[in-house]
């Protein structure tokens, strides 16, 4: 009934936020981690939304998986050389917890090893320096050594970026591959597959990928695999609430892939967040519209022109305006104002020039010793004259008013008669 009664009313829900407020999950004081965010490339295409999903992950990986602040390392934009050393600064943090890594930003297949390799913010239009100016995912592994790691990557490695631009224009990137299999003390989640695009989800300024990662860690995956929810999300649950939410928000063309043991417990709380109902969110590509805007008003049949009124493009009578607009309730009101501001200006103005004539008049009288004899009659005259005045000022102000009144009355008399004939009146 919910689902019916929105779509009558036109409403689709805005994507749940996965930055800030989320729940406060066990403690991992010994666990350290490392976020680049590579939004701005100097000259590739930018990753649009890079940057939140880098504030996203850093935030959610210290509120609901319980890392230290202190121990979670953030880069706005980075190349191969700050990138392998931030890793091994947090890598030299982690003995018997574990290391996390999160990338966003480009991603293409080694030209000379088929490896996947994260594409450092300097790295140029050329096939050639990729690998150069990378780091493949293959060698953060190694540098891991036995550490306990987790890396998550929201990129394409077809040779094109999020929102579909080339990266390269006339290379041909080699679909990527893994030298060796994930042993269990590691795991590796990609957004999409090696041939696939890795896409955005504007409605949530965040990639696709990335919103539900990070809502699915806030506890949104919590019993996706078996439907029970018992304040853990585990690998395998993770991995069926995303794959099983490209299928609700309609994208076929993306699917993560997972490298190592999925049983691993990722996050455990008490107050993990339900996850929202994705049939009532836009689906990406799609524009958030929250609520449907009142009807645009009918474009005007009666129209007030300077010194004339016209129907459609032919002139026409007022009496007719506002015959036409007396059969409409709120017309009949508007019909009466209308004809009661004209005798309310025309009566401030014989006032007010009343007005303007006494001041006119008294005003240099009080000056003339032939009129003012005395200082009492000049005080007099010189009053009077002034009050003729202020009187003819109020006038003109209230004729002001009046007017912007009648050009009120007189657009409600188009409405109505407007809708009048709307009606087939």
């Amino acid at each position: 009934m919910y689902l019916l009664s929105a779509a009558l009313a036109g409403t689709v829900e805005l994507p749940p936020a996965v930055l800030g407020g989320a729940p406060i999950g066990a403690a991992h004081p010994a666990d350290a981690a490392l976020v680049v965010a590579n939004e701005d490339y100097a000259f590739l295409p930018d990753v649009p939304f890079a940057g939140h999903d880098g504030d996203a992950m850093a935030d959610v990986l210290v509120s609901t998986r319980g890392i230290a602040p202190d121990r979670v390392r953030v880069l706005h934009g980075a190349n191969r050389e700050q990138v392998l050393e931030a890793f091994d600064a947090a890598a030299a943090l982690v003995t018997d917890g574990t290391l996390w890594v999160y990338w966003s930003g480009h991603g293409a297949g080694s030209p000379t090893s088929a490896e996947p390799l994260l594409v450092g913010d300097d790295a140029k239009r050329e096939a050639t320096v990729f690998t150069a100016r990378s780091v493949s995912v293959e060698e953060l592994r190694a540098r891991a050594g036995g550490r306990d790691l987790v890396v998550v990557v929201d990129a394409c490695f077809t040779g094109v970026g999020r929102s579909g631009e080339v990266l390269v224009p006339g290379a041909r990137f080699v679909v990527p591959a893994w030298a060796t299999a994930a042993p269990a003390h590691q795991l590796v989640v990609t957004g999409a597959g090696p041939d696939q695009v890795a896409g955005s989800y504007p409605a949530a300024e965040h990639g696709l990928f990335t919103w539900l990662f990070a809502g699915g860690i806030r506890g949104w995956a919590d019993g996706a695999h078996d439907g029970v929810r018992d304040g853990t999300v585990t690998g395998t649950e993770l991995d069926t609430w995303i794959t099983r939410s490209l299928a609700i928000l309609q994208v076929h063309d993306q699917a993560p892939v997972w490298h190592g043991a999925l049983d691993r417990v990722l996050v455990a709380g008490d107050a993990l967040e339900r996850p929202p109902d994705l049939r009532l969110l836009p689906r990406p590509g799609a524009a958030p519209s929250p609520v449907m805007g009142p009807a645009p008003a009918p474009e005007l049949l009666v129209k007030r022109l300077p010194g004339t009124w016209v129907l459609g493009d032919t002139p026409t009578t007022s009496l007719e305006v506002r015959s036409l607009a007396a059969k409409d309730p709120e017309g009949a009101v508007a019909v009466r104002r209308a004809r009661m501001v004209p005798w309310g200006i025309g009566t401030a103005a014989a006032i007010g020039i009343e007005g303007l004539l006494v001041g006119a008049v008294m005003v240099p009288i009080s000056f003339s010793s032939d009129f003012a004899e005395t200082p009492q009659e000049e005080r007099f005259y010189r009053n009077f004259g002034l009050g003729g005045l202020a009187v003819a000022g109020a006038m003109g102000g209230w004729e002001v008013w009046l007017a912007s009144r009648l050009r009120h009355h007189r657009a409600d008399l188009a409405e109505a008669a407007t809708r009048t004939l709307a009606n087939g009146g």
